[in-house]
């Protein structure tokens, strides 16, 4: 493994590369040697909601970089004589980065042993008997949420085991997520056996809130949390003094108007584009419905297993022509004809490949048509450009949005060299770029790139991008293959190997890039939590958080971000309140199954299978059957409509014993 060459404390802590990929990775045995804790001064705020959460389950709201890990971090220390006797300390959190980030920060302040837990480590397949080993083996379990919701319906590990659970985003404990199931089953468990030992729960956001809402609804949301965490939400009661020890970055709106891009807007048939997409939603709709597309993959139950399989890999549903279309326009419009190319030739990539043997009639002739259309904007594009070179076109076709941002960029770029350490860095420019889309993040990742070699003005740019995964046919490789190596780009982030990413949501929470000193929102900033997620990215001192802002939307937009302020400042009053009730009971969530749970032993903590876990656990046995080697094994599913309802069907791969179409009604 390799480590910065600056030896600060703080460099040791936060940039050294891990490869959690590796299934027997193991902190301790890749430094060779125990690490020590690390002697942090204990904060006042700290300390008070430590001592609250000895003795009880609390939810530990403060802004970002004000050391919520750390507060973790002695709560462990807490509960170690009940880890040392065999009990566990488990970190759950949503991404894989957080959870190897978090993992090595208490490796690293810890003698504790900590292993780190994903789900590319194929940890859905292991046996019993393998989960008892590496359970056994350690005392900190650092894992993605859904990996501890397996387990603990699968009953490898019992509450009763578990000194410390703590949620990572905990405000992500909403509607159908991992973290409000894991609670679920926490909450089956105390109505069952009252007596029964559960851990400690320790939940930690920088907002409470997920996604947006009025701010007289605040306390509302605050206790529905509450009942679904079973614990109590406060913060520290002089809160100035948290500000001072928090992530501070000053705003800047950013008004765009139009400009000469839009002489350019009847070259990709804007209107066209439009109607195209209205037709494909359409005839997606239709086919979903007549066709009894399933709900997995888009997989015909007319065809046999082996091609649905096959088809599903090379095959794009009229859903993903249409999200095709609007991404293009998309790009075109918001980017300028420069990145309008470059998303029209990833595109134009993907349906020839997927032209090669498509055999439904109705869709091959909407791929005919749209690989036409856009062969037709990529005529015009290049017309357009034509006539200038390289180094001119880069900056000349490009949108005043996009010229916003390149500005702001460059202005924040100063000349002189930086220092060894990245993070006493303060001429070095260090940026994430917020977008709404993967397609907007590989494309302008790619344009930068571009322009870096092209324009010496700008060639400090080292980009990348930074996205989550999807399914859609027309996903790049390059896009598939970065979103498998978030990590790394991350690390390369952090060890200044690029100074700017273009992310979306995915890079929203959690990643701690101390060096990090701008952040611009390129598109609309679409809820409160991801206003203050992702202004806590830049850590900087005098780091700066720019809003770019059409100016159509501008008096929406700005009213927002005043509206966002407005329930910042509703839900810190609030929580200050909540320190001196955090003795008051909290009630419980309202659990309400449409189908009860199947649970064979009958006991608090016995395996147990859920209306929501069935799939997984159907798609796990299905794993497990017997195979070459080369082939996959899935399930085909499909839905008929009857009369007052709906009925589901089940295909078993032809190896299982279960024969034949299992119907549910």
């Amino acid at each position: 493994m390799k480590t910065p060459k600056c030896q600060c404390a703080r460099c040791k802590l936060y940039l050294r590369t891990v490869n959690p990929e590796d299934p027997e990775f193991d902190i301790f045995e890749e430094d060779g040697v125990t690490p020590k804790a690390t002697n942090f001064e204990t904060r006042d705020y700290q300390t008070a909601l430590i001592e609250i959460a000895k003795k009880q389950n609390i939810i530990a709201c403060l802004p970002t970089g004000s050391g919520k890990t750390f507060i973790a971090f002695k709560l462990i220390e807490h509960f170690r004589g009940e880890i040392i006797d065999g009990k566990k300390a488990i970190f759950l959190a949503n991404t894989i980065p957080l959870v190897t980030q978090q993992a090595v920060f208490f490796a690293r302040n810890s003698t504790l042993k900590v292993k780190i837990l994903t789900g590319d480590m194929e940890v859905d397949y292991w046996s019993e008997d393998k989960w008892a080993t590496v359970i056994d083996g350690f005392h900190i379990l650092s894992m993605t949420t859904q990996i501890f919701l397996n387990i603990i319906r699968h009953a490898y590990i019992k509450f009763s085991e578990v000194a410390l659970l703590i949620f990572d985003e905990c405000h992500h404990a909403v509607k159908d997520h991992p973290m409000k199931h894991v609670m679920q089953k926490y909450q089956e468990t105390k109505k069952q056996e009252p007596s029964y030992p559960l851990p400690r729960v320790f939940g930690m956001t920088a907002t409470i809130i997920k996604g947006n809402c009025q701010p007289f609804e605040v306390p509302d949301v605050v206790e529905e949390l509450e009942k679904t965490m079973q614990a109590k939400a406060v913060t520290y009661k002089n809160y100035e003094s948290v500000l001072k020890h928090s992530t501070s970055s000053r705003v800047e709106k950013f008004l765009i108007v139009k400009g000469s891009e839009t002489n350019w807007e009847h070259l990709y048939f804007t209107e066209q584009s439009e109607d195209y997409a209205k037709e494909l939603n359409k005839l997606r709709k239709e086919r979903k419905k007549l066709k009894m597309i399933t709900s997995i993959n888009g997989i015909d139950p007319t065809l046999s297993t082996a091609d649905n399989i096959f088809l599903s890999l090379r095959r794009a549903t009229a859903g993903d022509l249409r999200m095709a279309v609007d991404e293009v326009r998309n790009c075109c419009i918001s980017l300028g004809a420069y990145c309008g190319l470059i998303a029209v030739n990833l595109k134009l990539a993907f349906i020839e490949f997927s032209l090669m043997d498509l055999a439904d009639g109705e869709m091959l002739r909407w791929y005919n048509v749209i690989h036409k259309f856009f062969h037709k904007i990529k005529h015009n594009l290049e017309n357009l450009m034509s006539a200038y070179p390289d180094e001119e076109k880069v900056t000349r076709f490009t949108s005043r949005k996009l010229q916003q941002l390149i500005g702001i960029v460059k202005k924040q770029f100063k000349e002189e060299d930086p220092p060894p350490c990245p993070f006493d860095d303060d001429t070095g420019i260090c940026v994430i770029v917020f977008v709404d889309r993967r397609v907007t993040a590989q494309v302008l990742a790619w344009y930068l790139r571009d322009l870096a070699s092209l324009d010496k003005d700008y060639s400090f740019i080292r980009a990348n991008f930074v996205v989550g995964t999807s399914r859609t046919a027309f996903e790049s490789v390059e896009t598939r293959i970065y979103a498998k190596k978030q990590g790394e780009t991350i690390e390369g982030f952090r060890t200044k190997k690029y100074n700017l990413l273009v992310a979306t949501s995915v890079l929203e929470e959690g990643i701690d890039v101390p060096s990090c000193n701008l952040i611009v929102r390129f598109d609309k900033i679409p809820s409160y939590t991801s206003y203050i997620q992702s202004m806590g990215r830049a850590r900087k001192p005098n780091a700066l958080f720019c809003a770019l802002i059409e100016d159509k939307n501008f008096l929406k937009e700005s009213l927002d971000l005043d509206v966002y302020v407005c329930i910042n400042k509703v839900m810190v009053s609030h929580l200050i309140k909540n320190v001196d009730k955090v003795d008051e009971e909290v009630g419980l969530m309202e659990i309400d199954h449409n189908v009860e749970p199947f649970c064979p032993g009958g006991n608090a903590d016995s395996p147990s299978v859920t209306m929501e876990s069935a799939m997984d656990v159907i798609e796990w046995y299905c794993n497990l059957l017997p195979c070459d080697g080369v082939s996959t094994l899935q399930t085909i599913s499909w839905w008929t409509e009857e009369v007052g309802g709906f009925r589901g069907h089940l295909k078993f791969p032809m190896n299982s014993i279960i024969r034949g179409t299992v119907v549910v009604n």
